[in-house]
């Protein structure tokens, strides 16, 4: 027997998740369920209805139904006022937890910004549209599978009736992502880049979604493409959708007799098609998880690949300052005629050039920056190097664009620029450079000094 009822009537149903009575109150958006306590009410098994129709709700000419479907579980149904009548998808229903933890989450919940809410990506679009659980059937056990936010993954857990409490449960059928037999196909869309945009319904996550066929990786990916707007006036009932064809198979995208995608590949042996089994798909999870395991393995690589064998007269560049000759020199003894040297501008290839000091009547061999050729530089540790990265550029002693090799008992002359000896670059000599700068910076790319 049919009841028309007020909005607030609770009616007593028996979910199967909890083994339990509840009841639950339609709610002022129709389509929803909410559950209440402490109403009065006591059910009552003598009065279990034996209609399929439980309650039907009308109101400004629209009539919404609950009836009892064939396999025991509530339906709801809508009848327009043309009296066209669908039926609705499962919604989400308001139980007592679900209720207490979204008031505690809207009080701790700040007000959102449009313009952040623009700028976010169709990743985070993605996870926040997310039913954040759904339930399955196993083994005439009901399962929930819960979305997890912190691994991004579906898990699944069982309801124990002797404890009372939900415990984790694996599916032989892997029930933990979206698979091709999850998609229910609409139509077929051409996008501005010539892309074939599948509009699909994924029965996994509850809600409409575009897919296309990657024939590089041979799946299906999912894509954006906001302009791309879902119309329901050109969903097709068409069993073949589309045919790829390559160098070396043929692949038709079809619909299955239940409506959900499937696949057939072309056998050239038999030839025939033969159907492929349901494949995951790559959701937007799926592709940033790929994303950073390539970037992850770009970045390991990058660590791992040896560094090129520097030629003899290389200097190793530090990052700044100038190198204070006396300080360094009383601490560091370098080689047996302890001499070193030292750069005021990293990274730079000297000459030898020999002057005699018209003061000490020694002779003084000076090396000019923007000069290069082969010396050896054996001598230079990484420790100078290091504590000459440190100083202070107010205490350096030698002065820009001057390179000088010194013993410790002599002093370095300040030396005029503008006579600076001009020494020839000859390109015989530099092929050993040349080598070394190909390695490092690719191509014919030449350091310019």
């Amino acid at each position: 027997m049919s009841a028309r009822v007020k909005r607030k009537l609770s009616n007593p149903i028996s979910v199967r998740l909890s083994n339990k009575v509840e009841q639950y109150r339609c709610q002022h958006d129709w389509d929803n369920l909410i559950q209440v306590k402490r109403t009065g009410l006591a059910y009552n098994p003598s009065s279990v209805m034996a209609s399929n129709v439980l309650v039907f709700i009308e109101e400004a000419g629209v009539t919404l139904t609950f009836e009892r479907g064939q396999n025991g579980f509530l339906l709801k149904s809508q009848k327009s006022k043309k009296g066209k009548v669908r039926y609705l998808s499962p919604q989400e229903v308001m139980t007592e937890i679900v209720q207490k933890v979204r008031e505690k989450g809207g009080e701790e919940q700040e007000e959102k910004d449009p313009e952040a809410e623009e700028k976010k990506s169709d990743y985070e679009k993605y996870i926040d549209s997310l039913l954040p659980f759904d339930f399955t059937v196993y083994r005439n056990t009901q399962v929930v599978i819960a979305f997890n936010y912190i691994s991004e993954s579906y898990e699944t857990f069982c309801y124990d009736e002797m404890h009372g409490e939900f415990i984790e449960c694996t599916l032989p059928e892997g029930k933990k992502f979206v698979k091709t037999s999850d998609l229910i196909p609409k139509y077929i869309e051409r996008a501005e880049d010539g892309k074939m945009i599948i509009h699909v319904f994924n029965d996994f996550t509850r809600k409409m979604e575009k897919y296309w066929y990657n024939t590089a990786t041979k799946y299906f990916e999912q894509v954006a493409y906001p302009e791309l707007i879902f119309n329901p006036s050109k969903e097709s009932d068409a069993c073949n959708l589309l045919i790829y064809t390559g160098k070396q198979y043929v692949m038709a995208i079809m619909r299955d007799p239940e409506g959900f995608l499937k696949t057939e590949k072309y056998c050239q042996n038999t030839e025939q098609y033969i159907v492929m089994p349901p494949e995951p798909v790559k959701t937007f999870i799926v592709l940033k998880k790929e994303e950073q395991k390539k970037k992850e393995k770009e970045e390991e690589e990058r660590r791992e690949r040896p560094v090129p064998k520097m030629p003899s007269g290389y200097i190793e560049p530090f990052s700044s300052g100038w190198v204070d000759p006396d300080r360094e020199m009383q601490r560091t003894t370098l080689n047996k005629s302890d001499r070193v040297y030292h750069s005021s501008i990293p990274g730079r290839f000297p000459k030898k050039i020999s002057e005699v000091d018209s003061r000490s009547k020694k002779t003084i061999d000076r090396y000019p920056l923007e000069l290069r050729d082969e010396c050896n530089t054996d001598w230079i540790t990484r420790s100078l190097l290091e504590q000459a990265d440190r100083m202070n550029p107010k205490d350096a002693f030698l002065k820009p664009n001057q390179f000088y090799k010194t013993t410790v008992s002599e002093k370095v002359p300040e030396v005029d620029p503008s006579k600076e000896k001009h020494v020839d670059r000859t390109p015989n000599k530099f092929k050993e450079w040349e080598k070394m700068e190909r390695s490092l910076f690719g191509g014919d790319k030449k350091i310019t000094f």
